[in-house]
C-alpha cells in the first residue's frame, strides 16, 4: 500500500492526455460543457462545422463576449476553437482547446475530475495530485472485485489471492494503475458487469425465479453500457456476453433485457 502511494504525483511523469481527462469532466460538471485539448483540430476545423473562435476562460470557453455552457451552446450548435498558452508540465505551450470536446467519451473525466478540489477555478492550477487520487483508490476497488471474480469463475480464493498479489505488486500493474487514464477506470465497471451476469448464468442453471435473473441481467446491461460511456471498447465485452448467455441457452427475451439497457 505504501509503494502504491508513494509519489504517485510524479511516478510515472504525467502526460497530456491524463490533464485532458481531468478537464473534461471539469468543464462538463461547471457548464454541461465538455472542453479539452485535442491534436485532432482538422476535424473540428472542417468547413461544414462552421467553427467558431472562442477565448478559454476558467473551465469553459468565451465566444462573443459570452460564455458557452450547455444552454447557450443549443442556441448555436457550432463547434468552438480557443488558443490558449499553458504551463502542464513542460513550461508554456499554445494548446487547442475544443468544445464540445468529444474525442473521448465522458465517464472517466467526470470520475477523475472529483479529486480536484472547488479552490481550483483554471485549467493551468489542476496537478497530477489530484486527479490522480481517484486513480488510486479505483486500483484498490478493482483488486477486491477481481477477488469476487475470480473466486466467482474458479471457486478457488487462493487463486484469487494470487492474481491480487500479481495486481498489486508487479511494477507494470503498480506504475499503470495510478494514472489517469479511462483505461483504468472501466476493470470496475467491466468486473463488476462480470460478477452479476455470471451470476445471472448460475441462477439461470439453477432453474431459479426468473425475475431474479431478469433483474440481474438489467442491472449487468446496465453496468456493461456505463463502461462504454468510459471508453468505447468496452462494447467488446457486451457482445462476449452476449456469446456467453448463447452459449449457457438463456431464452432469447433474456437477452433482448440484456440488451436493452445499454442503449438507454
Amino acid at each position: 500500500m505504501f509503494y502504491r502511494w508513494f509519489g504517485y504525483e510524479t511516478i510515472p511523469a504525467p502526460i497530456t492526455d491524463e490533464f485532458d481527462y481531468a478537464w473534461q469532466g471539469l468543464s462538463l460538471r461547471q457548464y454541461g460543457l465538455p472542453v479539452g485539448w485535442t491534436i485532432l483540430d482538422h476535424i473540428y476545423k472542417e468547413s461544414k462545422y462552421q467553427s467558431r473562435l472562442a477565448s478559454v476562460d476558467k473551465f469553459g470557453v468565451i465566444s462573443d463576449g459570452k460564455r458557452i455552457d450547455l444552454r447557450e451552446f443549443q442556441k448555436d450548435r457550432r463547434p468552438l476553437i480557443a488558443v490558449k498558452e499553458i504551463d502542464y508540465t513542460k513550461g508554456l505551450e499554445h494548446m487547442l482547446f475544443v468544445a464540445p470536446f468529444f474525442d473521448h467519451p465522458p465517464l472517466a473525466g467526470l470520475i477523475y475530475s472529483l479529486g480536484v478540489g472547488s479552490e481550483i477555478k483554471e485549467f493551468a492550477e489542476v496537478k497530477p495530485a489530484e486527479f490522480r487520487r481517484p486513480a488510486l483508490i479505483l486500483a484498490i476497488v478493482t483488486a477486491v472485485l477481481l477477488f469476487i471474480f475470480i473466486c466467482l469463475i474458479t471457486s478457488n480464493p487462493w487463486i484469487a489471492a494470487l492474481a491480487i498479489i500479481i495486481y498489486s505488486t508487479v511494477p507494470t500493474y503498480l506504475l499503470a494503475t495510478r494514472t489517469a487514464f479511462a483505461e483504468n477506470v472501466e476493470p470496475p465497471f467491466i468486473l463488476t458487469h462480470l460478477i452479476v451476469l455470471f451470476l445471472a448464468v448460475r441462477l439461470h442453471t439453477k432453474q431459479l425465479n426468473k425475475w431474479l435473473i431478469l433483474s440481474a441481467l438489467t442491472l449487468s446491461g446496465l453496468i456493461g453500457g456505463l463502461a462504454f460511456l468510459v471508453k468505447e471498447p468496452a462494447i467488446g465485452f457486451l457482445i462476449g456476453s452476449v456469446v456467453l448467455l448463447l452459449i449457457n441457452k438463456l431464452p432469447k427475451r433474456y437477452i433482448l433485457v440484456f440488451l436493452l439497457q445499454p442503449g438507454f
